[in-house]
């Protein structure tokens, strides 16, 4: 049957595992050619640049995918983590704020926090990422980010205890699965801001490991080190996290690297990576 979207979606998520990029974007988009308003074919290649960091491509995917389901909470909760990455916020925050209308959920909820982080209203950022924990209150990213809320807002001490209560459910979580790479990195930049030097490392190294050239883990690396007061290896892996694909915009507005805003070299990284 030429005609079913769930095969070319089935496929095309075969092709991206075996990590055949362009023969998985060619099906998605062959999918869509064969039905035009398949909602769930044009959610997937969305997905599918979120996953690639082709965020202007997910964004337009995105934007279609409310036209076709206006009611779809989730489609708007991820064209605002899409405007997240492109840093345009106010087209992200009023995205979000109408999947929270549609429907309240810790994703949306975290998004939202995430828009205001990067806008550098912290207040509200923790506001958010506090409802977000009301949906579920054992997520360790959610405990991490509103920790750095509570850091950049100048609440050190209530930052480290929320850095405390992330690390305790990142523990946990390894002890379930020691071959985790993003617990590995969470950890790693807990330590780091404990001023736990040893652990940081060996966290970091770890998710280095496992986690195979991941833009994310690669960003990590240099927020670790940075926060360990290692700027010039900080860059290298900010470089590193450029290359492999890296929002330029995040780290633009990101409150982890304001120590580094007169580096020449960092103004030189950023710079370039934004042309790109």
């Amino acid at each position: 049957d030429p005609t079913t979207d769930e095969a070319y979606i089935g496929l095309a998520k075969a092709y991206s595992r075996l990590n055949k990029l362009d023969d998985a974007e060619r099906v998605y988009r062959q999918a869509i050619t064969q039905k035009p308003n398949s909602l769930r074919a044009v959610e997937w290649l969305g997905i599918f640049y979120l996953q690639q960091a082709q965020y202007a491509k997910a964004a337009d995917l995105f934007k279609r995918a409310t036209r076709l389901a206006p009611e779809s909470y989730l489609d708007y909760s991820n064209l605002g983590a899409a405007y997240v990455y492109l840093g345009n916020y106010p087209q992200a925050i009023t995205a979000l704020e109408q999947s929270l209308k549609l429907r309240p959920t810790a994703g949306a909820y975290s998004n939202l926090g995430t828009a205001y982080y990067q806008s550098r209203r912290f207040a509200d950022a923790a506001r958010n990422y506090q409802q977000a924990l009301k949906f579920d209150g054992r997520n360790s990213d959610l405990w991490g980010n509103l920790a750095d809320a509570y850091l950049y807002s100048g609440q050190r001490p209530k930052a480290i205890e929320a850095f405390k209560k992330q690390l305790a459910l990142i523990n946990e979580q390894l002890q379930v699965n020691p071959n985790d790479a993003e617990r590995h990195a969470d950890a790693a930049a807990c330590y780091a801001i404990l001023d736990d030097r040893q652990n940081a490392m060996a966290h970091l190294s770890r998710s280095l490991e496992l986690g195979h050239g991941d833009k994310d883990l690669l960003f990590n690396a240099a927020v670790v080190y940075n926060d360990l007061g290692e700027t010039g290896v900080a860059l290298e892996w900010l470089q590193k996290a450029f290359t492999a694909g890296y929002s330029s915009s995040v780290v633009r507005d990101s409150p982890d690297f304001d120590n580094l805003r007169n580096n020449p070299q960092f103004q030189q990284l950023l710079a370039h990576a934004q042309v790109k």
